[in-house]
């Protein structure tokens, strides 16, 4: 995805927002004339300042440059070519106190309420939430040295703490702005300028409407930011069976098993016992006289039926 631009461009002028020092992106820029609109996202507690370039130096034309705030007026500066005002570029940091010391304009937190004192002019709510650079071309009459002390009444809704809206205004944002910490400067100069453009007109606008980033972005003006797809790890290479080589071995190549005696089947002294037994029963019966006209059976003695050494067993068959 393209990286967002950082600045609005027209006419060979240049404008851009700057938050704590660093350039802020612009979004959903459209073009009607000579007007150029884009949004941008604010971020309570954070100065920010206006920056203006001409960028075109081969033109010969010299311009004010007019900054408004929520719709209050903060600053102009002159630009151009033709002397004694030869400036191409100019920064408002804030409202100017007098020759030497600005009152630093910062992003705040819009205050809410139901009380009847909160604010409900519509002036006031249509122009919140917008920084508006209006470039006029004139023609330079003198320049001075600007006076110790600025005598211009400052909007009590720049004030600190002096914001409040009616909730009924339903003004979506959350954000406006407000003068903050004091810094000093060199001393300067003013000049006295006369418009060559026709009154209530302006050769160049630029129109930057700053909201939170999540009120942007549930707009869908600034898109989400989407967390990358984790990468999956590849899978382990499988080994070989080693037992595939052993498979492919004839018989003789594989170790022939030892034969186990069955379980059931008697020792090699139990039968030789066996048979000195017969031979004794057959003596005996001899020296009685008697004739032994019958063999004996003899019966394959299971695992099960074993006897101990001082156990007989009569193998004769009754009468």
């Amino acid at each position: 995805m393209n990286q967002p631009t950082t600045s609005l461009v027209h006419r060979g002028f240049e404008s851009w927002v700057t938050c704590d020092g660093a350039p802020l992106s612009v979004y959903g820029v459209e073009q009607h004339g000579n007007k150029v609109t884009c949004w941008i996202a604010s971020e309570a507690g954070k100065e920010f300042a206006v920056h203006t370039k001409m960028v075109d130096r081969t033109v010969t034309l010299n311009v004010t440059s007019r900054v408004s705030v929520d719709g209050a007026y903060i600053e102009g500066h002159v630009l151009g070519t033709v002397q004694p005002c030869v400036a191409a570029a100019s920064k408002v940091i804030g409202v100017p106190l007098g020759a030497s010391s600005y009152q630093k304009l910062a992003f705040s937190t819009l205050s809410m309420s139901d009380e009847d004192s909160a604010t409900k002019e519509g002036a006031v709510l249509a122009t919140l939430g917008t920084i508006v650079v209006k470039i006029t071309r004139c023609a330079v009459i003198s320049r001075y040295a600007a006076p110790a002390v600025d005598t211009r009444v400052v909007p009590d809704h720049l004030k600190p703490g002096k914001l409040t809206v009616h909730e009924r205004a339903k003004k979506l944002g959350g954000h406006h702005a407000t003068l903050g910490a004091i810094q000093q400067v060199p001393p300067g100069n003013v000049a006295s300028t006369k418009e060559i453009d026709p009154p209530g007109t302006s050769y160049v606008e630029f129109e930057f409407k700053y909201r939170p980033k999540n009120v942007l972005q549930a707009q869908d003006i600034i898109p989400l930011e989407r967390q990358p797809t984790p990468v999956p790890l590849p899978e382990p290479a499988k080994r070989p069976r080693e037992s595939s080589t052993l498979g492919n071995a004839t018989n003789t190549e594989r170790p022939v098993k030892k034969a186990k005696k069955p379980k059931d089947e008697p020792a090699d002294e139990d039968a030789a016992a066996l048979r000195a037994r017969i031979r004794s029963l057959e003596a005996r019966l001899e020296a009685r006289g008697e004739s032994v006209d019958v063999k004996p059976k003899i019966e394959r003695i299971h695992g099960s039926r074993a006897f101990e050494n001082d156990q007989v067993i009569d193998l004769t068959e009754d009468d």
